[in-house]
């Protein structure tokens, strides 16, 4: 529902359902979403935007899945890359972007996640994180990461959301 509302007020609206940790390529949910983003600026822009994100990202992917001693270097970059890229597109249109089932994913989307959301402050970029409360076991790295989130005054956490919540 709030996708909609915001695709109707004008912001661009991205959505993805992430696979099982381990049955889908390293950052699943983030090359899909920015491979949507970087096809819609080409067609926007007439292929001016994006190339360089579509190409080298899936790459970049592979290298920094789970980085070797010696890596944080390339992981930094991607997750810069991946930033700048947002924060980019977030600067001509609101962007949403949604990522579904967050339990499902895996540990370098979900850094990736906590970086992104420690460098939105002050743009136009909404990040919205669904996951089943029966995958918050305090030992797993979705609780970790909600726990690194929610030290961001700027995020927000809903612990509940179905039809018998009161509305607005």
């Amino acid at each position: 529902e709030l996708a909609t509302v915001a695709y109707r007020r004008g912001a661009q609206v991205d959505f993805v359902r992430c696979v099982e940790s381990g049955r889908g390529p390293p950052y699943q949910p983030w090359v899909a979403l920015l491979r949507a983003i970087a096809g819609r600026e080409r067609r926007n822009r007439d292929g001016d935007c994006g190339d360089d994100v579509a190409r080298t990202l899936p790459a970049l992917a592979d290298e920094c899945a789970e980085p070797p001693a010696g890596g944080e270097e390339a992981q930094f970059r991607l997750f810069d890359g991946v930033g700048a890229f947002l924060r980019a597109v977030a600067h001509d249109a609101p962007l949403v972007l949604v990522l579904d089932d967050l339990h499902r994913a895996d540990r370098g989307s979900l850094r990736l996640l906590e970086f992104v959301a420690s460098q939105i402050g002050g743009t136009r970029l909404l990040i919205v994180a669904t996951c089943g409360s029966n995958a918050l076991d305090a030992d797993s790295p979705l609780a970790a990461t909600l726990a690194q989130l929610t030290t961001n005054s700027r995020v927000v956490r809903v612990t509940r959301y179905g039809p018998d919540m009161p509305g607005p």
